[in-house]
Protein backbone atom coordinates (compact mmCIF):
# COMPACT_ATOMS: atom_id res chain seq x y z
CA UNK A 1 0.00 0.00 0.00
CA UNK A 2 1.52 3.35 -0.98
CA UNK A 3 1.98 6.02 1.34
CA UNK A 4 -0.41 8.63 -0.25
CA UNK A 5 -3.38 5.65 0.21
CA UNK A 6 -2.89 5.64 3.48
CA UNK A 7 -2.65 8.85 4.47
CA UNK A 8 -5.86 9.33 2.29
CA UNK A 9 -7.46 6.67 4.66
CA UNK A 10 -5.91 7.84 7.82
CA UNK A 11 -7.39 11.22 6.67
CA UNK A 12 -10.65 10.14 5.93
CA UNK A 13 -10.87 8.17 8.75
CA UNK A 14 -10.13 10.40 11.17
CA UNK A 15 -12.46 13.57 9.71
CA UNK A 16 -15.28 11.24 9.87
CA UNK A 17 -14.95 10.03 13.35
CA UNK A 18 -14.62 13.88 14.60
CA UNK A 19 -17.53 14.97 11.84
CA UNK A 20 -20.24 15.04 14.66
CA UNK A 21 -18.53 17.08 16.90
CA UNK A 22 -17.48 19.53 14.15
CA UNK A 23 -19.19 22.62 13.83
CA UNK A 24 -19.22 24.89 10.65
CA UNK A 25 -16.25 26.76 11.17
CA UNK A 26 -14.27 24.10 12.96
CA UNK A 27 -14.79 21.74 9.71
CA UNK A 28 -13.84 25.14 7.47
CA UNK A 29 -11.05 25.38 9.47
CA UNK A 30 -11.99 29.06 10.26
CA UNK A 31 -12.55 31.77 13.40
CA UNK A 32 -16.17 32.18 13.94
CA UNK A 33 -15.54 36.11 13.57
CA UNK A 34 -14.39 35.27 9.98
CA UNK A 35 -15.80 37.45 6.72
CA UNK A 36 -17.57 35.68 4.28
CA UNK A 37 -14.06 35.84 2.07
CA UNK A 38 -12.26 34.01 4.46
CA UNK A 39 -14.71 31.28 4.39
CA UNK A 40 -14.86 31.27 0.97
CA UNK A 41 -11.37 30.67 0.81
CA UNK A 42 -11.78 28.00 3.15
CA UNK A 43 -14.28 26.27 1.79
CA UNK A 44 -12.52 26.20 -1.72
CA UNK A 45 -9.48 24.78 0.08
CA UNK A 46 -11.35 21.99 1.58
CA UNK A 47 -13.39 21.14 -1.07
CA UNK A 48 -9.96 20.42 -3.16
CA UNK A 49 -8.40 19.20 -0.65
CA UNK A 50 -11.35 16.63 0.62
CA UNK A 51 -13.16 16.38 -2.83
CA UNK A 52 -14.70 12.85 -3.05
CA UNK A 53 -12.68 12.35 -6.57
CA UNK A 54 -9.73 12.10 -4.76
CA UNK A 55 -10.10 9.30 -3.04
CA UNK A 56 -11.60 7.23 -6.36
CA UNK A 57 -8.74 5.18 -5.82
CA UNK A 58 -9.49 3.60 -2.61
CA UNK A 59 -10.14 0.05 -2.75
CA UNK A 60 -13.16 0.36 0.50
CA UNK A 61 -16.54 1.76 -0.72
CA UNK A 62 -16.52 2.48 3.09
CA UNK A 63 -13.93 5.08 2.44
CA UNK A 64 -15.84 6.30 -0.45
CA UNK A 65 -18.80 6.64 1.06
CA UNK A 66 -17.05 8.46 4.13
CA UNK A 67 -15.67 10.82 1.83
CA UNK A 68 -18.63 11.91 0.30
CA UNK A 69 -20.37 12.23 3.84
CA UNK A 70 -17.80 14.53 4.62
CA UNK A 71 -18.03 16.27 1.33
CA UNK A 72 -21.59 17.02 1.56
CA UNK A 73 -20.94 18.94 5.01
CA UNK A 74 -18.45 20.83 3.86
CA UNK A 75 -21.33 21.88 1.55
CA UNK A 76 -23.78 22.12 3.77
CA UNK A 77 -21.05 24.31 6.19
CA UNK A 78 -20.73 26.79 3.15
CA UNK A 79 -24.24 26.89 2.16
CA UNK A 80 -25.26 28.26 5.90
CA UNK A 81 -22.49 30.28 6.32
CA UNK A 82 -22.08 32.30 2.94
CA UNK A 83 -25.77 33.10 3.52
CA UNK A 84 -25.57 36.49 6.25
CA UNK A 85 -29.17 35.39 7.32
CA UNK A 86 -28.63 31.53 7.55
CA UNK A 87 -25.35 32.31 9.49
CA UNK A 88 -26.75 34.72 12.07
CA UNK A 89 -29.18 31.89 13.05
CA UNK A 90 -26.63 29.45 12.83
CA UNK A 91 -24.59 31.23 15.18
CA UNK A 92 -27.89 31.94 17.46
CA UNK A 93 -28.04 27.89 17.69
CA UNK A 94 -24.39 27.60 18.51
CA UNK A 95 -24.45 29.55 21.33
CA UNK A 96 -28.24 28.72 22.49
CA UNK A 97 -27.86 24.75 22.07
CA UNK A 98 -24.15 24.50 21.39
CA UNK A 99 -24.86 21.72 18.15
CA UNK A 100 -22.90 21.47 15.63
CA UNK A 101 -25.11 21.69 12.63
CA UNK A 102 -27.87 23.94 11.93
CA UNK A 103 -31.24 21.82 12.41
CA UNK A 104 -33.95 21.30 9.95
CA UNK A 105 -36.22 23.23 12.15
CA UNK A 106 -33.86 26.31 12.48
CA UNK A 107 -32.55 26.35 8.96
CA UNK A 108 -36.31 26.95 7.66
CA UNK A 109 -37.29 29.54 10.05
CA UNK A 110 -34.23 31.60 9.19
CA UNK A 111 -35.12 30.64 5.20
CA UNK A 112 -38.95 32.21 5.85
CA UNK A 113 -37.38 35.29 7.64
CA UNK A 114 -35.44 35.63 4.53
CA UNK A 115 -37.82 35.05 2.12
CA UNK A 116 -40.05 37.59 4.30
CA UNK A 117 -37.33 40.18 4.47
CA UNK A 118 -36.54 40.40 0.27
CA UNK A 119 -40.06 39.44 -0.53
CA UNK A 120 -42.19 42.37 0.41
CA UNK A 121 -45.36 40.63 -0.51
CA UNK A 122 -44.63 38.10 2.88
CA UNK A 123 -44.34 40.38 4.94
CA UNK A 124 -48.38 41.02 5.97
CA UNK A 125 -49.62 37.97 7.53
CA UNK A 126 -53.64 38.77 7.95
CA UNK A 127 -55.67 39.79 4.92
CA UNK A 128 -56.63 43.49 6.17
CA UNK A 129 -52.70 43.81 6.92
CA UNK A 130 -51.63 42.18 3.61
CA UNK A 131 -54.42 44.97 1.84
CA UNK A 132 -53.18 48.02 3.32
CA UNK A 133 -49.49 46.50 2.95
CA UNK A 134 -49.90 46.33 -0.53
CA UNK A 135 -51.47 49.98 -0.57
CA UNK A 136 -48.27 51.30 1.26
CA UNK A 137 -46.10 49.93 -1.11
CA UNK A 138 -47.96 51.35 -3.69
CA UNK A 139 -47.88 54.82 -2.35
CA UNK A 140 -43.99 54.09 -1.66
CA UNK A 141 -43.63 53.30 -5.21
CA UNK A 142 -45.49 57.09 -6.23
CA UNK A 143 -42.84 58.64 -3.87
CA UNK A 144 -46.20 59.35 -1.45
CA UNK A 145 -44.28 59.18 1.74
CA UNK A 146 -47.01 60.26 3.86
CA UNK A 147 -49.76 57.65 2.56
CA UNK A 148 -46.81 54.98 2.81
CA UNK A 149 -46.36 55.51 6.12
CA UNK A 150 -50.33 56.12 7.15
CA UNK A 151 -50.75 52.60 5.17
CA UNK A 152 -47.66 51.36 6.52
CA UNK A 153 -49.45 51.85 10.23
CA UNK A 154 -52.89 50.76 9.44
CA UNK A 155 -51.18 47.44 8.13
CA UNK A 156 -49.48 47.44 11.47
CA UNK A 157 -52.58 47.89 13.50
CA UNK A 158 -53.65 44.41 12.08
CA UNK A 159 -50.26 42.83 12.52
CA UNK A 160 -49.14 44.41 15.95
CA UNK A 161 -46.22 42.22 15.74
CA UNK A 162 -44.94 42.14 12.83
CA UNK A 163 -41.49 43.57 13.51
CA UNK A 164 -40.46 43.95 9.67
CA UNK A 165 -43.56 46.71 9.00
CA UNK A 166 -41.94 48.66 11.74
CA UNK A 167 -38.92 48.57 10.95
CA UNK A 168 -39.98 49.52 7.48
CA UNK A 169 -42.36 52.11 8.52
CA UNK A 170 -39.15 53.95 10.24
CA UNK A 171 -37.27 53.65 7.12
CA UNK A 172 -39.87 55.45 5.31
CA UNK A 173 -40.15 57.94 7.63
CA UNK A 174 -36.21 59.19 7.30
CA UNK A 175 -36.69 58.62 3.14
CA UNK A 176 -39.38 61.17 3.27
CA UNK A 177 -37.33 63.83 5.73
CA UNK A 178 -34.34 63.42 3.58
CA UNK A 179 -36.66 64.27 0.12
Amino acid sequence: MAFEEVRARTEIETLHQLLDDLDYYRLLLVPRTAALHEIELAFRAQTKALHPDHFFALDQADHKSKAQEIFRRINEAWRTLKDPALREAYDRELKSKGGVRMSAAQRELAERAKRQKHDVGEVARTPSGKRHWAMALQDLAAKNWKGAVLNGEIALKYEPDNRAIAKWIIKVRAMAQAS
